[in-house]
Parts: C-alpha cells; sequence; structure tokens
C-alpha cells in the first residue's frame, strides 16, 4: 500500500489519458436505472467519478473505497474541486466491507445498485474474495460493470505494468462474474497490448432477481 500511495502522486499523469476514452465507452454500457448508489471500487484519485456523475446525475449516491490514504487524499481534491455532494470516499478493505458500514457512512440504509470495478481485479489481492464480497452486497437486478486487461500472452509491456501497477494481467477475472449473474456480457474494446499489455476489456452482469 505504501507504494500506491507514491503511486498516487503521478498516477493521473501516467494513467488518466491512456484510458480516458475507454472509459466512456465502458460507462455508455451502465443499464441499471433508479440507483440509489454506485460502488466504485478501487477507486484510485476517482477517474471514473466525472462519468459516473454524467450518467446518473447528482441524486444518486457515490462511493468510492481504497484502501491507499494517498490514492483517496487526490481524489477528494478532484471531488472538492467539483463540488461534488454526492460523491463520498471510504479507506475500508474491501474484502471486509460490509452493509452496515455502507448505511453509517452515508448516514442512512443506502442499497448498492451498480458496482464498477476499473482496472481493480487485476491489482487487488485475494481479488476473488474482493469479488464475491461485493456481489453480495449488489442488490437483485443491480449491475456489476468491470473494465480489465488480460494478457493471454506476455508482450514487455505486460511485464512493465504489472510491476509498476503491481498487477497480475493473466487473471481471468471476468469469470465469477459469468458465473453468478444473469445477462453476462464480455467485450473487447479498441487498444494495443503495447500500450496496456494486455486486451483491454469490458464484462457486464446483473444479480438475479430471485
Amino acid at each position: 500500500m505504501n507504494w500506491y500511495n507514491l503511486f498516487s502522486s503521478f498516477y493521473d499523469l501516467s494513467i488518466e489519458g491512456i484510458y480516458k476514452k475507454s472509459r466512456q465507452e465502458v460507462f455508455s454500457m451502465l443499464a441499471t436505472e433508479h440507483v440509489s448508489c454506485v460502488l466504485d471500487l478501487a477507486c484510485g484519485t476517482g477517474q471514473n467519478f466525472p462519468h459516473l456523475v454524467e450518467r446518473f446525475g447528482t441524486e444518486t449516491q457515490i462511493l468510492g473505497i481504497d484502501l491507499s490514504p494517498g490514492m483517496l487524499a487526490k481524489a477528494q481534491k478532484r471531488i472538492d474541486k467539483k463540488g461534488w455532494e454526492n460523491v463520498s470516499l471510504l479507506e475500508v478493505d474491501a474484502r471486509q466491507l460490509n452493509q452496515e458500514a455502507i448505511d453509517a457512512h452515508l448516514g442512512k440504509a443506502t442499497p448498492i445498485h451498480c458496482i464498477v470495478s476499473t482496472l481493480a481485479l487485476v491489482v487487488i489481492p485475494n481479488w476473488e474474495k474482493v469479488f464475491h464480497t461485493l456481489f453480495d452486497l449488489l442488490s437483485p437486478g443491480g449491475q456489476f460493470l468491470m473494465m480489465e486487461v488480460y494478457a493471454k500472452r506476455k508482450v514487455p509491456q505486460t511485464y512493465y505494468t504489472d510491476l509498476i501497477a503491481r498487477a497480475d494481467l493473466k487473471r481471468k477475472v471476468w469469470e465469477p462474474l459469468e458465473k453468478v449473474s444473469e445477462r453476462f456480457d464480455r467485450k473487447e474494446l479498441k487498444g494495443s497490448p503495447h500500450l496496456h499489455g494486455g486486451t483491454l476489456y469490458v464484462a457486464s452482469g446483473f444479480k438475479k432477481v430471485l
């Protein structure tokens, strides 16, 4: 985590330009309506926030969670600069997140109708536990949307990305979502492995309504 506190000082300069257009395409796939709260997993410096605010407006609560104080400090500066009163941050280990902590943070019972994960599950330790913990929090009918990178074959950029981001681009992080969700969809996005370290893709699934 100390590394990500340091990484936060140059994260936007090194990452934002590379993924800005891809994020726009990813968030165009958000199909959830009547959203009380969107949870942004490993929100980092808050690069997803402008897209989420544009998509859902200012009535929807946007909750960014991360374990890096450095990343969250950058995200808070972004929030303050934009004046977003519906965007808040929570420093927490995602493996330990529960509905009680979310409700306490937001000051009222707030169901999670959408979870987004961008370049997160390839980085987070114990990522499968994190995924299942968060998917359990998702309201029935809610959408889980991820943008990640998968390296079927490693190229030099794969090793660089794995090193700098402390990532593992060999993880098939869409597979648990495919198993537990309905209306699952996965598609590759434009981009070169020599830029991203692997194939950039978006995957989406909805929690079954019992």
